[in-house]
């Protein structure tokens, strides 16, 4: 009998080692529905889940009903405190005894916030694309382009970097060269609400612009702010300065209104971008300025991405013998983070 013992405590301990169920995260619903996975984190009105079966679900907050995670989470409620709790209701809280019930939904504003929300670090992104184009032979074209973006995030500020270039010879004669240049600094005073100064830098000979230069600022509104989905607009006053390389030069004070807007219509799979800004001439209501650049950037491997773009430049009243507007097509290739 003894010699079984021995070996029942090696079977028992050899059990243990066996994988068993994972434990995951519930997400019920309020119509009854049940979602199990890895809870990742709730932002603008959405909570997302990473499932086995299903890849990461996206569902709307005023749907849920009840959380439960097999490890404490962290939330960073309205009240800008953060906790760590295991279980959220849709309803009020309430006292079970000595023990508090979960915390409700309706005070939870982010779960595992982003560092620069909790003010523990900064966000950094940015961004990198080329294209280039060549013809030889019965046509010769050539066409170079160049785009990148730096940001840096804290809970307050939010500071961008960004610039870019053109350039197409035709036939051996360059008929295109173009680049531009930004910085921008925005200082939040909460979550939606901040105010922005900027300064543009923009260079086209072929449009008479030897440099032409923009400084200005205002408040702006931030809708959503997250991976999947951004918007913001802002509104405010510029002035303007042109150095032209032939006409006079200008300068004159501006309103200002741009947007700023992407989103991710197929997650990791395709992404919509739209930006623009307006400016109009307080001293002559006919001198208008219109940029934008719209586009989508497909992610073809990680941090890679090809991006199809159309940028239009409007100038209202432009240089003598210039064409008011001016379309430009790209196709490049990216690295971004």
């Amino acid at each position: 009998m003894l010699i079984y013992i021995p070996i029942f405590i090696f079977f028992g301990f050899f059990c243990t080692l066996l994988p068993g169920d994972a434990l995951a995260d519930e997400v019920h619903l309020k119509n009854g529905d049940h979602i199990t996975g890895e809870l990742i984190s709730k932002e603008n009105g959405t909570v997302s889940v990473r499932t086995t079966y299903a890849g990461i679900i996206l569902i709307k907050w005023n749907e849920v009903a009840h959380i439960a995670t097999d490890q404490p989470v962290e939330v960073y409620l309205k009240n800008e405190t953060l906790a760590e709790v295991s279980e959220i209701n849709a309803g009020p809280a309430k006292e079970d005894g000595e023990k508090a019930a979960a915390i409700p939904a309706s005070e939870v504003q982010y779960l595992n916030p982003p560092p620069y929300i909790t003010g523990k670090g900064i966000l950094w992104s940015g961004r990198l694309d080329a294209g280039y184009w060549a013809n030889d032979g019965n046509y010769n074209k050539k066409r170079f382009n160049f785009d990148g973006q730096l940001g840096a995030r804290s809970k307050k500020k939010r500071y961008t970097l960004s610039g870019g270039y053109l350039f197409v010879e035709d036939e051996g004669v360059e008929t295109e060269s173009k680049s531009k240049g930004a910085a921008k600094i925005d200082h939040f005073f909460n979550t939606k609400w901040y105010g922005t100064a900027q300064i543009k830098l923009k260079k086209d000979r072929f449009k008479d612009i030897n440099l032409r230069t923009i400084v200005g600022g205002g408040p702006g509104h931030q809708f959503w702010e997250s991976r999947n989905l951004n918007l913001s607009v802002e509104s405010g006053f510029d002035y303007v300065m042109v150095d032209y390389v032939e006409d006079p030069n200008q300068k004159y004070p501006a309103f200002r209104f741009a947007l700023d807007f992407d989103k991710f219509l197929i997650e990791n799979r395709l992404q919509a971008f739209h930006n623009h800004q307006f400016n109009s001439n307080l001293e002559d209501v006919e001198d208008l300025l219109f940029s934008s650049q719209s586009g989508f950037r497909i992610p073809v491997m990680t941090n890679l991405t090809t991006t199809i773009e159309i940028d239009y430049d409007w100038d209202n009243q432009p240089a003598d013998h210039k064409n008011r507007g001016d379309t430009t097509y790209k196709f490049s290739v990216g690295y971004s983070w």
